[in-house]
């Protein structure tokens, strides 16, 4: 399918925060770098695009750590040291993308990793102070995935007593009032008590006006698309509770 001079026209959480943050950095993140992955594209787009695809430390492993959590949902062997050699394995391969591959990535930003405090400080990064971030980068990732084995929804679902609905499915959307709005639910399952459960795990800072925004747009999604009454539906983050 062809894409379009503009990008679809839709909504989400991080747009919103990105839009409201600067108007500025929203033009160039959503319009300027539309198409500037093709190699006949001017210089300006080409670069938006690039600097669009760069990756925070602390945002490139919550994925990972997302990752690892999702296949021990899925049913995979799993254990917390496993993981975390996982995790570790990949941000040094990260590190080596973003290190020394600097031009292929600037040829395809998508197909390598490249770190944005690597990209403006370069010089910074000799082997020493890499390792170093990798060790607290690899601490967080155990306090999280620690807390994962031991949250009461993981417990639940290992004993069988739910029905597990989606697991980070690609990229999700409902229609509001025609308007595409893309919700990215990381665990969805059902009780036996037919009660539908939203999990946000959170790997970074929380931010109780943002949190909150986004669970409610979870609990829109579910009821639109599976049918299910609000009063049914309960969300869990940070293993704070409530009912929507």
């Amino acid at each position: 399918m062809a894409l379009g001079t503009y990008p679809e026209k839709s909504w989400s959480l991080s747009k919103h925060k990105e839009y409201v943050e600067c108007r500025r950095k929203y033009f160039f993140s959503t319009f300027e770098q539309w198409g500037g992955w093709e190699l006949v594209a001017p210089e300006r787009k080409q670069r938006a695009y690039r600097l669009k695809k760069l990756n925070s430390f602390h945002a490139f492993v919550g994925t990972l750590i997302h990752n690892e959590i999702a296949a021990a949902l899925k049913g995979l062997p799993f254990t917390v040291e496993k993981s975390l050699s996982n995790v570790e394995q990949q941000l040094r391969h990260a590190f080596d993308d973003s290190i020394t591959r600097q031009s292929r990535w600037e040829m395809n930003p998508k197909s390598l990793i490249m770190f944005q405090e690597v990209y403006y400080e370069r010089s910074k990064w000799d082997k020493q102070a890499i390792d170093s971030e990798i060790v607290e980068l690899v601490d967080k990732a155990r306090t999280c995935l620690n807390n994962f084995i031991a949250s009461n929804s993981f417990h639940e679902l290992k004993k069988g007593k739910c029905r597990i609905i989606e697991i980070e499915k690609g990229f999700p959307s409902f229609d509001l009032n025609g308007l595409k709005v893309y919700s990215v639910i990381d665990l969805l399952f059902e009780r036996s008590d037919s009660s539908v459960w939203i999990i946000d795990w959170k790997t970074g800072k929380q931010n109780g006006d943002n949190e909150e925004r986004q669970l409610k747009i979870y609990s829109m999604y579910v009821h639109n698309k599976y049918k299910k009454s609000i009063e049914h539906i309960y969300t869990v983050s940070n293993k704070q509770i409530s009912n929507n």
